[in-house]
């Protein structure tokens, strides 16, 4: 089957999923004005740099797939609706302040597998509370960012070189954790400091 280089042009309005990818498409700008029912917005695996307001207006998107494209900043005018957005085997190196504070009811954030360092973080970037989810596992981070204590899974496969964990925050902070996946990281069990068990009360599945 033959990829397509670009979103189709004249697609209903009314369209609700969209489903493109695996292909090749690099430029989406202007291709889903109107499409204010699409609430399911997959184009991983393209060939996508930047998105300029694609998403503008997409009032009722809730999850937006860009995985494995060649983005090099995190997508702008994301919707105030958005519950989901994965942009794992990117480019990103780093994270805009108050990205989160646009997107009220953002649950789910993958950004593994990216270009990210501490200093591409802002303070507090994601301390909100509706985020679940957080995955920043293969990037170039030294420390784990200040987070909601809503958060219940947090994914930081090789980024650590210490453990460097309830020592240098909140004991509250971590207490939602139900799962902490640390695998993969120059961390020894006798790294983790003995307060750990404080902060991770609910924790059910600890990977160093």
């Amino acid at each position: 089957t033959e990829k397509l280089t670009r979103v189709p042009p004249n697609l209903p309005k009314s369209i609700t999923d969209l489903r493109l990818g695996h292909n090749k498409i690099s430029k989406i700008s202007g291709s889903f004005e109107g499409m204010t029912n699409l609430t399911n917005l997959q184009l991983h695996a393209n060939f996508i740099e930047d998105v300029g307001g694609a998403f503008k207006g997409l009032k009722s998107l809730t999850m937006l797939d860009m995985r494995k494209n060649k983005l090099k900043k995190v997508p702008e005018n994301l919707p105030a609706r958005l519950q989901q957005l994965y942009l794992e085997f990117n480019n990103i190196e780093a994270v805009p302040a108050g990205f989160l504070s646009m997107c009220p009811k953002l649950q789910f954030v993958r950004l593994a597998h990216n270009k990210l360092t501490d200093k591409g973080l802002p303070a507090n970037v994601f301390n909100i509370s509706t985020l679940v989810e957080l995955d920043l596992s293969h990037n170039k981070l030294e420390r784990i960012p200040t987070v909601s204590r809503n958060l219940e899974n947090l994914y930081f496969h090789l980024c650590l070189k210490i453990f460097v964990f309830c020592s240098t925050v909140d004991m509250k902070t971590f207490s939602m954790l139900k799962m902490l996946r640390l695998d993969a990281n120059q961390i020894n069990a006798k790294d983790i400091p003995a307060e750990a068990a404080y902060c991770l009360r609910r924790v059910a599945f600890i990977d160093v």
